[in-house]
């Protein structure tokens, strides 16, 4: 798997191998994921990006994550967590349209984004979905 936010001036990417499985326990889906990050060369300059973007992503994102989904009715409530950092979701059915919902997401802790990783935050989302 490979995540990169796409950036030349705040390049950030890592590459990583990961193992996944789905349970289900009384309605309640478990989803546990580990990796493997692949170690990049050092960085050895300002504009070297052929260089490791972030050495300590790990110290941040962990070795692995969990998410875990519960469907009520028409609702979907879904939590990621992770070694430093939890996400909440919420997708509902929004003004009685067919496949198409409303969609409100809280994170808190690293990692919601490549570029601040090592940085903490607290946000909220609110939005639409076609999808879920």
């Amino acid at each position: 798997m490979h995540q990169s936010n796409g950036r030349l001036s705040q390049s950030r990417s890592w590459n990583r191998i990961y193992a996944s499985g789905i349970f289900q326990y009384h309605g309640i889906f478990f989803q546990p994921r580990i990796w493997y990050r692949f170690q990049e060369d050092e960085k050895t300059g300002p504009t070297d990006f052929d260089g490791d973007d972030n050495p300590d992503i790990l110290d941040y994102l962990g070795y692995g994550d969990i998410t875990i989904s519960y469907p009520y009715q028409e609702h979907l409530f879904s939590s990621i967590i992770r070694k430093r950092s939890i996400q909440l979701d919420w997708t509902f059915p929004l003004f009685g349209l067919n496949d198409v919902y409303g969609y409100i997401q809280v994170f808190n802790g690293y990692g919601e984004s490549l570029v601040d990783y090592n940085e903490k935050v607290n946000k909220i989302g609110f939005g639409f979905s076609l999808t879920r």
